[in-house]
């Protein structure tokens, strides 16, 4: 049940790379084997204003946030990997970081 967010900033738009990445993401959490894939939520979200150290940099902050259960060693090489991943696709931005989550099960709600 992961919903994994990734926010770019929009000047990345012209690159014509993220709805690749959303695909390359998607797959790197369905590779992990952590997730049941039928329930991961991938989305990339633009972010119009921004400052990176005070300056208008190109950055790609991804959050994955997911049911407690996978133990820290899990959860750091699977950010490993989408940051090796997204690094990869974006030689060019120097400021790409990728943030795990738990979500804590008394306070989710959802719809089903």
């Amino acid at each position: 049940m992961p919903h994994c967010i990734i926010e770019y900033s929009n000047d990345l738009e012209t690159r014509n790379k993220i709805s690749k990445t959303v695909k390359v993401v998607n797959q790197e959490l369905i590779n992990s084997e952590l997730f049941d894939n039928t329930t991961i939520k991938t989305r990339a979200l633009p972010i119009k204003e921004y400052l990176v150290g005070g300056k208008k940099t190109s950055f790609i902050h991804t959050t994955i946030k997911s049911l407690q259960g996978r133990t820290d060693s899990q959860k750091k090489i699977l950010s490993n990997k989408i940051l090796n991943v997204l690094s990869v696709e974006y030689t060019f931005v120097k400021n790409i970081s990728v943030e795990i989550i738990d979500i804590n099960p008394n306070t989710y709600s959802k719809k089903q």
